[in-house]
Parts: structure tokens; sequence; C-alpha cells
């Protein structure tokens, strides 16, 4: 039996994975860290020749 088969025979169990893998996105989303300025340093030097 192939995987298409399968979805079609159970749809209830294909609808809730669908179910569960779509809400799991949309919770990983609004779980990722979302700074709209991230904190960075500038590092400079001077170099003075004579």
């Amino acid at each position: 039996m192939n995987l298409a088969a399968i979805a079609i025979e159970y749809k209830a169990v294909t609808y809730f994975a669908i179910l569960l893998l779509f809400v799991g996105g949309i919770a990983g989303f609004f779980s990722l860290g979302q700074l709209e300025d991230p904190a960075f340093t500038v590092k400079t030097a001077v170099i003075t020749t004579s």
C-alpha cells in the first residue's frame, strides 16, 4: 500500500496530521526572535603614522 492510498483511506488521520503541522508551523514562526534593529558593535581603529 502506498502513502497516497493510506491518506485517502484514513482521511481523519490525514486531516489531523495536516492540522498539527500547520499549527506547529504557526507556533514556530511566532516563537522566532524578531529584533527590528539587532544590536551589533562597530569596531573602529585609528592608525596614525609620521
